[in-house]
């Protein structure tokens, strides 16, 4: 086999180098656009509808909730307002986040009580879970909206 002169063999490295770098750069695209599709779709996927039940209290009806988050409390603009003076004006946040709805007291002056215990940190509402604010309950349902 003849040699190849210095000058073809610098051009066959960079040739090489350049091909391995553009797979390098093809391959990280094709990663990003994967990651950026699935982000969409969960983003447009729609959390367990909420139903808060009320137990023993002057509300008859379910609270439906169709929105990301809501709040408990006595102010006129939480989305569960109660006349109730156990409750505080900002009770508690209930909210969807990473395929749950999580549920915190907003430092109210009786507490929120998730099955009895109270809540110090946030925590993960389950379907048949019994929220307590003052003395309002409520029964956690989670249905699949599809």
């Amino acid at each position: 086999m003849t040699d190849l002169p210095a000058y073809v063999l610098v051009g066959l490295r960079i040739l090489l180098a350049a091909a391995l770098y553009a797979f390098l750069g093809a391959a990280l695209i094709l990663i990003w656009r994967d990651l950026k599709h699935t982000a969409v779709q969960q983003a447009e996927k729609q959390p367990p509808q909420l139903q808060l039940h009320p137990q023993g209290s002057e509300m008859a009806e379910a609270v439906l909730v169709f929105s990301q988050a809501l709040l408990i409390g006595r102010e006129v603009s939480c989305e569960v307002c109660l006349a109730d003076e156990t409750v505080s004006s900002s009770h508690a946040r209930l909210w969807h986040s990473h395929g749950q709805w999580w549920v915190e007291d907003l430092g109210s002056r009786n507490g929120t009580f998730l099955n009895d215990g109270r809540l110090d940190t946030p925590a993960i509402l389950a379907p048949g879970d019994v929220l307590r604010c003052g003395k309002a309950r409520f029964l956690v349902d989670l249905q699949t909206v599809e």
